[in-house]
């Protein structure tokens, strides 16, 4: 592979054992190609729909677990990677298939289930939708 090649990588990180060793491949991966990493923390929104609406408090509660994630993350990235973080809000999988596109990125890297709800056999719901539809190659942690 080229060095070249891979110059901005993706990493969706939720906080999950297999989300971390997603966060450690990418730093190995980073250091070999002098590449960037893009951490994304999704925060599902919840609709009309959804059987749970979210309180001031817990609404609250959930940011501070988001920024906690991402700063444990980023202290795991050494000086000299350039590292990025993001918090966005939306559909998980739409969201990090949008967010992949606006940076360009040429690597994405994942854990295999996060901590959503619903476990899939193989893959996470999450981590199968972006891989069925993302158009870069991507590496799955477990």
């Amino acid at each position: 592979m080229k060095k070249e090649f891979i110059q901005r990588i993706l990493v969706p990180i939720d906080g999950s054992a297999h989300s971390s060793q997603a966060v450690l491949s990418a730093i190995q991966i980073a250091e070999k190609f002098a590449a960037a990493i893009y951490f994304l923390h999704v925060k599902a929104i919840h609709t009309a729909g959804d059987d749970v609406y979210l309180v001031d408090d817990v609404l609250a509660a959930n940011d501070q677990i988001a920024q906690s994630i991402i700063q444990s993350t980023m202290q795991k990235v050494p000086q000299e990677i350039s590292a990025y973080s993001r918090i966005l809000y939306g559909h998980p999988a739409k969201t990090i298939l949008t967010y992949a596109n606006e940076i360009d990125a040429n690597l994405l890297i994942m854990g295999s289930r996060g901590l959503g709800k619903i476990k899939s056999i193989v893959l996470g719901s999450v981590s199968q939708e972006v891989l069925n539809q993302i158009k870069i190659p991507v590496m799955i942690c477990k």
